[in-house]
């Protein structure tokens, strides 16, 4: 350990604005060169060896009950890999009894830390971000009963056994940050020392730090010593950000990935309601649910894992996907492919696949068999267009959402059996829908509104008010829309199961949820599209049976609206008005008008109005 004085060691990020590519270039050449022979050196017995004569652990640390869920899956994954050595939880007195239990029968070891005090300026965003308790990160060389641990951010994801880092790292190693001479914190081998403790306790309130946190500060003590050390240079597969997807990085990681880092305000536990502007730069499906897969088994040993008739659902139709699909791929981006629920109608099922048949831009028609004790007509064939039935195990609403095996194309449109719309407007609400990928782009909006403090209301259409001549919408229901393929695994797999168990319970709200989960996600509103012929909807006919034709189908709406947003949103509503559709366009009607009339020149009475205007005698002279 060096100890460096504050006036001699200064971060200043002059380098912020160089090229990443640059930077990650550098950070894979100097990984390989000073690593990877070394890594190779070292194999699983030589850890297990070491482990005789060495006292080593994890740890992260845990303010309060908020990061509780992402900590108990990191623990979980950890535990996964077949670690060795014991994990630590420094925990802060903010974190309830509930949850100290929680981690030791996960298998942790909790210890209470006393918080040390933030050294900058308090502001919403940095009590948002947790940064203020991060400085107690600085208790890890206070373990004096270990002499190695590897600490870790409890936001992080263990892919494969990393053991060997003890073995391979002294300190301070960490990986190399995305700006020059800088290293991330989020994973680091340090040795616990009391005279490295206190020196770090006596500065830090003194110290300026370029990102006002830990990582800044820690930058600042060790970081000289660290950038010289190239064999202080963890190699990136143990520190993986989903923003490297966008760099050269990428290519040398993505198929070695020890541990994944969920940097970012956009997290696998919160990407539905997050909104955030870069959320598709830090959020890849396979990897939130590697995360989602942590958590759920944690729930199972903690015996908190959501219970329901269809509860199997989910778990069966994820993993298969999880295990079929190393990441999806949608590669035609000038055909869709049409999905139909339907639950025995076969008659008008026929008549409704032959007229998508029909649609130029159509590559597949996938038939969601709602009716698990009636066999799927698998002999149907229409045409040149490939027919596929989807057979479902469980009669639920959200099977309209599944992950479809073998899909191909970027869009989807999801339509009921009842539904008609003409061909050339299935076509031109395609083409719309590729203007706005992160939309639902559909025939039938709907409106909600609050109407108390903790009550919404969903209506078909929003009133009319008197200082305004239109209406607004924020709901496009599910009967015929164009969406993203991506988002059917979000919805299904990633999105919390709490959803899921609210709509086989109450056979209601799929929709409702969908919109919610892709405004809250992208903070994109639905679009509306009209076309050249009126939608026909033979849903409403009270004869055919469906769930929207049956009493109390509003009230029931109703109480989706408010229990999604009381209780999965936390009382924020996800929802965001639109105004605004899209037709064709034929022409922009204008009116021709004389100099001195047309409504320029008319007063609030609607009789002519005499302007009378002073005019600088320079303007006169201006064209």
């Amino acid at each position: 350990m060096v100890f460096q004085d504050p006036i001699r060691r200064k971060k200043v990020r002059t380098y912020a604005n160089l090229s990443i590519i640059f930077i990650g270039a550098l950070l894979i050449a100097t990984s390989k060169k000073y690593v990877t022979a070394k890594s190779s050196e070292v194999t699983h017995s030589s850890v297990e060896r070491n482990t005789a004569t060495g006292r080593y652990a994890y740890a992260t640390l845990l303010c309060d009950d908020v990061m509780l869920p992402a900590t108990r899956a990191w623990l979980q994954s950890l535990k996964m890999t077949n670690t060795s050595f014991p994990i630590v939880v420094l925990v802060l007195p903010q974190l309830s009894l509930e949850g100290r239990e929680e981690l030791e029968k996960l298998g942790s070891i909790v210890l209470d830390v006393t918080p040390l005090e933030y050294p900058f300026t308090l502001t919403k965003s940095r009590l948002r971000d947790n940064k203020p308790c991060r400085y107690s990160k600085l208790h890890l060389w206070n373990l004096l009963n270990y002499d190695k641990v590897v600490y870790m951010d409890s936001d992080m994801l263990v892919m494969q056994n990393i053991d060997n880092l003890f073995v391979e790292f002294d300190e301070l190693s960490a990986c190399a940050d995305l700006y020059p001479d800088t290293f991330n914190s989020g994973i680091m081998v340090i040795q616990p020392n009391e005279t490295t403790f206190r020196n770090m306790k006596a500065v830090y309130k003194n110290v300026s730090s370029y990102n006002v946190g830990d990582q800044g500060f820690l930058n600042w003590f060790f970081g000289n010593e660290w950038s010289q050390r190239k064999d202080r240079h963890i190699p990136l597969k143990y520190n993986v950000l989903l923003k490297y997807r966008d760099t050269i990085m990428w290519g040398h990681v993505k198929d070695d990935i020890k541990v994944l880092h969920f940097t970012g305000e956009t997290k696998p536990w919160n990407f539905y309601y997050s909104g955030h502007k870069d959320w598709e730069k830090n959020s890849e499906m396979r990897s939130y649910y590697a995360w989602v897969r942590m958590e759920r088994i944690s729930k199972e040993i903690l015996g908190k894992a959501l219970s329901w008739e269809m509860s199997d659902r989910v778990k069966h139709l994820c993993e298969q996907e999880y295990e079929r699909n190393l990441t999806p791929r949608f590669r035609i981006q000038n055909k869709f492919s049409v999905v139909i629920s339907t639950y025995n109608r076969q008659k008008l099922l026929e008549r409704l696949i032959t007229h998508y048949s029909r649609c130029r831009k159509v590559h597949k028609i996938y038939v969601v068999w709602h009716s698990p004790n009636i066999e799927a007509p698998y002999d149907f064939r229409v045409g040149s267009v490939p027919v596929v039935f989807l057979s479902q195990k469980y009669d639920s609403l959200n099977n309209r959402f599944n992950p479809i095996p073998g899909l191909k194309t970027q869009s989807v449109l999801i339509c009921d059996d009842d539904v008609y719309v003409e061909p050339d407007d299935i076509d031109f609400t395609f083409e719309v829908w590729k203007s706005h990928p992160n939309s639902l782009v559909g025939a039938f909006p709907r409106f909600h509104r609050r109407t108390t403090s903790n009550e919404w209301e969903y209506l078909v259409a929003e009133p009319m008010k008197k200082f305004r001549t239109f209406r607004r919408y924020s709901i496009m229901l599910t009967k015929f829309i164009f969406m993203k393929s991506d988002f059917l695994f979000w919805y299904s797999c990633i999105l919390p199961e709490r959803f899921h168990k609210y709509i086989d319970e109450h056979m209601n709200c799929e929709d409702i949820a969908m919109q919610m989960m892709i405004t809250g996600m992208t903070r994109t509103p639905p679009l509306a599209v009209v076309g050249k012929a009126i939608p026909e909807d033979y849903g409403t006919d009270k004869s055919t049976g469906g769930i929207s034709t049956k009493s109390g189908h509003k009230e029931a709406r109703n109480k989706c609206l408010t229990y999604f947003i009381s209780e999965l949103f936390h009382g924020k509503d996800p929802l965001i008005y639109n105004s605004v559709i899209q037709t064709r366009f034929v022409k922009i009607p204008f009116a021709k008008r004389s100099w001195n009339e047309g409504s320029l020149w008319m007063n609030s009475s609607g009789s002519k109005n005499s302007l009378k205007t002073s005019v600088h005698p320079r303007a006169l002279n201006n064209n």
